[in-house]
């Protein structure tokens, strides 16, 4: 075992893994690392408690607290698995809850591609701050596929809309952008001293 303190175990292309402790299996050219991991994507930074990486295939599998935050401030999603590879950034999250912008999110799975797109499957987004996303959110969206783009547009499928875990509203397909500023749909988050936590809804018409 090496102690790596805060040293980079191996670089590739702007990607850098570091951690307290590794071990390297020759027979099957793998890092197993413990402790304060860090695996550092270029477009963002994974944190956890215990990975593996092969240092031929660059792919990775990072378990226990696993944090992967993004390039924008405030991006966070917190996951018990998370597996891919360095080379392609290409990333799978297992079951997950995090936060992007004003969206506190709950899914089954994220697929990262190398399109550049993140698909997350069976979604559940508000705007409602209430830690993990218990039984007492307000309301909130659910949908069976939900595809980020690039440029912050995405594309949702098969979306319910949910007020007390009371569906009341059906759409097949919405397209909109995460700060509410494109799309058929406008959505902007906020809060008031006279309203408290508001969402602001509007529909576009040609």
């Amino acid at each position: 075992q090496n102690n790596l303190g805060a040293q980079g175990l191996f670089n590739f292309k702007g990607s850098q893994v570091n951690a307290d402790s590794s071990e390297f299996k020759q027979n099957t050219n793998t890092f197993i690392l413990k402790n304060n991991v860090r695996i550092s994507t270029g477009k963002g930074l994974i944190t956890c408690d215990y990975a593996e990486v092969n240092t031929q295939t660059f792919d990775f599998k990072a378990k226990g607290n696993v944090v992967a935050t993004g390039l924008e401030a405030g991006d966070e999603i917190k996951a018990e698995l998370v597996t891919g590879n360095i080379k392609t950034r290409v990333i799978d999250v297992g079951e997950y809850q995090g936060k992007t912008g004003s969206w506190y999110l709950l899914g089954d799975k994220i697929e990262s591609k190398e399109d550049k797109t993140i698909t997350g499957y069976n979604v559940k987004f508000t705007t409602c701050d209430l830690g993990d996303l218990g039984h007492e959110v307000h309301y909130y969206w659910k949908a069976d596929k939900v595809v980020y783009n690039e440029d912050g547009s995405y594309d949702a499928h098969g979306i319910k809309t949910y007020v007390a875990d009371v569906p009341i509203f059906y759409l097949p397909y919405l397209t909109s952008h995460l700060d509410g500023n494109d799309g058929q749909f406008k959505v902007v988050p906020g809060y008031s001293s006279d309203w408290g936590a508001f969402l602001l809804v509007s529909r576009k018409i040609k």
